[in-house]
C-alpha cells in the first residue's frame, strides 16, 4: 500500500460566512470527517474580506476558531479583493500590489489576527491566486511557507529565498473524481472555498457527499497520512 500525505484546504474563511459554533455547516462537516479519519485542516482567511469583517473585532470568532487543534490558520490576503471594484481596478488586491504596498498590508493582516494565541499564520495564498513579481518577493520575506496555483510553482522558486513553497501540483477541488494512479510526489492537497457565486468547490451537501467518496476510497488504497498544509 501507497503512502500519501494528505491536505485539506479551505478559501475565504471569514466570520461573515463561518459561525463560531460546532453547529455552523461548514463547522460541523469538518468535525465529522476529522473525527472519522483524523483529518487536518487549513483555513486560508482573509484578514477584514472586504473591508467589512476585520477579524480582530471579532474575538470570539478567532477564540472559537484558535480553539479548533485539527485547524491550521494561515493568510489570504486583507481585503481579499480591490478596496475599490471599478473598472480601472478587475482583480484581486495583490495583482497591481506594489511591494511596499505588500509589505504595508502584511503588517494590517498580522495586527488583525492579534486574538490567535495558539495558532500563527506562518502561511500565505494570494486571493485569486493573481499577484505581480513585487507583491510575490514581498511575501517570500514575511511568511514560512506560501502556497501556489500548481502553474504558479516555478514562479514562485524563482523569486522566494526564504520560504518554503509548497508542492502545490497534485490540487484538486474536493468533489473532482480523483485518479487513483500513482500521486508523483505522494501528496494530494483537496481545495475548497467556504463562499462565493463562481466557486464551484463550496462545502455544499452535494460536494461534501462527493468528498465523502473520495476519502472513503483514499483510505481503502493508500496508507494515508493526514497533515497540515504547513507539515508538507
Amino acid at each position: 500500500m501507497k503512502n500519501l500525505n494528505l491536505c485539506i484546504s479551505i478559501d475565504d474563511v471569514n466570520p461573515a460566512n463561518v459561525s463560531p459554533s460546532t453547529q455552523d455547516p461548514l463547522i460541523s462537516k469538518i468535525i465529522s470527517i476529522n473525527k472519522k479519519y483524523n483529518l487536518k485542516i487549513t483555513f486560508f482567511i482573509p484578514a477584514n474580506f472586504l473591508g467589512k469583517f476585520d477579524i480582530k473585532e471579532h474575538k470570539k470568532w478567532c477564540q472559537f476558531i484558535d480553539s479548533l487543534e485539527f485547524v491550521e490558520i494561515a493568510a489570504h490576503g486583507y481585503f481579499h479583493d480591490f478596496e475599490e471594484i471599478d473598472s480601472n481596478n478587475q482583480g484581486k488586491e495583490f495583482s497591481k500590489a506594489t511591494y511596499e504596498k505588500t509589505i504595508e498590508k502584511i503588517s494590517m493582516i498580522k495586527d488583525s489576527f492579534q486574538h490567535f494565541k495558539t495558532k500563527s499564520i506562518d502561511g500565505w495564498k494570494m486571493p485569486g491566486w493573481e499577484f505581480n513579481l513585487e507583491s510575490l518577493k514581498a511575501v517570500t520575506e514575511k511568511f514560512n511557507y506560501l502556497y501556489p496555483h500548481p502553474d504558479h510553482i516555478n514562479i514562485y522558486k524563482s523569486i522566494s529565498k526564504k520560504a518554503k513553497i509548497i508542492d502545490s501540483k497534485n490540487t484538486f477541488d474536493i468533489q473532482h473524481d480523483l485518479p487513483f494512479g500513482l500521486f508523483e510526489n505522494q501528496i494530494l492537497i483537496l481545495h475548497s472555498h467556504v463562499d462565493g457565486e463562481t466557486n464551484k468547490n463550496k462545502w455544499t451537501e452535494y460536494n461534501f457527499a462527493k468528498l465523502q467518496v473520495n476519502l472513503m476510497n483514499l483510505f481503502q488504497f493508500f496508507k494515508v497520512n493526514p497533515l497540515f498544509i504547513n507539515q508538507l
